[in-house]
């Protein structure tokens, strides 16, 4: 049996990172594979996610003025958060086949990841340069693993690539075997700086199906209201907008987080202190959705759920990409102003989009079909 290690962000106590994890590991043990996934987590970028991390450490990830913000925010949330750390690492623990022990050290990343026939990198934002510069850029293999190949799997870059970064990627791409990344502009930038085929496929979370995430929702219940708009926020930017729908609805929100300078009107709860199977729950029973993240929308479109997606500030590239490919483009709105035309949602455009996704699907399990293939 061919054994394959994935490395990724498994680590972040974020919705979209362990569920992406999650996903593709599921889909290569459903094609034959050893399939587990390699428990490095860089301590300058896992920092932001521990209870009470290392100031000095959070100080590079996030800057002093964040970090003393970040550390007042979770001594005054000290609950929710332990509740958000406990609930990740059982779902780590009860769903994620793991290679050992955490560890940090690039020099075992290396050892750990010449034991397996097929090291992938990915999913997620892997190939940032901002979290590369904080690691040793160990997700792009700076080390020769001898015979096993180097793959790449929707790996994400966010943004364009600098002229150093560009001659740093050339470097270490060269090995790998195959890549393909997540985004449609960073597949055009990579085939020209490298001069190669580079490969456009789906999140992994878009490989399983809708009954796939039903199934880890098993004895979940009553976490909200009958009826709610669900907000999944990173920061204040989607509120206003929740709050005009709920208000046209007469719905009460449940949002990720509420910032204590933003008074919703109709808040009933927070669920930032939650684990990922209940934010499948909440996101599969929600009457509307209003999200600024990428999963919150990749999420919304496969539970079939009326929906806006409000522009990340920095990182919305991918969401409009998205949006864009399965024919939702008018799901985007930047402010209250474009809200009216908006709010009603025609669920008949969910019949091209759920086809588009199945295309998606098919072609990047093909990708994986021939990796696996090509290795026996």
């Amino acid at each position: 049996m061919i054994k394959i290690g994935i490395l990724t962000f498994h680590w972040a106590d974020n919705f979209g990172a362990v569920l992406q994890a999650y996903a593709l590991q599921q889909t290569l043990i459903s094609l034959g594979i050893d399939a587990k996934i390699i428990n490095f987590a860089p301590r300058n970028l896992n920092a932001d996610y521990r209870l009470f991390p290392n100031p000095i450490q959070m100080a590079q990830l996030r800057g002093m003025k964040n970090t003393a913000l970040s550390y007042a925010s979770r001594l005054r949330r000290f609950n929710q958060v332990r509740g958000r750390v406990r609930s990740f690492s059982d779902f780590r623990k009860n769903h994620l086949r793991l290679s050992g022990d955490t560890f940090d050290s690039i020099e075992k990343l290396k050892k750990v990841c010449s034991e397996f026939d097929i090291c992938i990198v990915g999913s997620d934002q892997v190939w940032n340069p901002d979290f590369l510069s904080l690691c040793c850029n160990a997700y792009l293999l700076p080390f020769d693993l001898g015979m096993t190949r180097k793959v790449s799997y929707a790996a994400s870059v966010s943004n364009r690539l600098t002229e150093n970064w560009i001659e740093l990627f050339k470097r270490h791409l060269k090995p790998f075997w195959q890549i393909s990344v997540r985004e449609r502009s960073t597949c055009n930038e990579l085939s020209g700086i490298l001069g190669r085929q580079i490969f456009h496929v789906a999140d992994p979370t878009v490989l399983l199906t809708e009954d796939d995430y039903i199934k880890l929702q098993n004895n979940i219940s009553n976490i909200g209201p009958q009826r709610y708009l669900l907000v999944y926020n990173f920061g204040t930017n989607p509120l206003p907008i929740a709050e005009y729908v709920a208000n046209r609805l007469g719905l009460p929100i449940i949002a990720y987080s509420k910032p204590r300078k933003y008074q919703l009107s109709n808040f009933y709860r927070e669920f930032s202190d939650m684990g990922p199977k209940e934010f499948l729950y909440l996101l599969k029973n929600a009457a509307y959705v209003v999200t600024n993240s990428f999963h919150g929308t990749v999420f919304s479109i496969m539970f079939e759920k009326p929906f806006i997606t409000v522009p990340h500030q920095t990182r919305s590239i991918r969401m409009i990409e998205l949006l864009n490919d399965v024919g939702l483009e008018d799901r985007i709105a930047k402010d209250i102003s474009v809200l009216d035309d908006k709010i009603d949602f025609d669920i008949d455009k969910y019949k091209l989009a759920k086809e588009t996704l199945k295309e998606k699907r098919e072609c990047s399990f093909e990708f994986l079909r021939g990796i696996v293939n090509d290795s026996i």
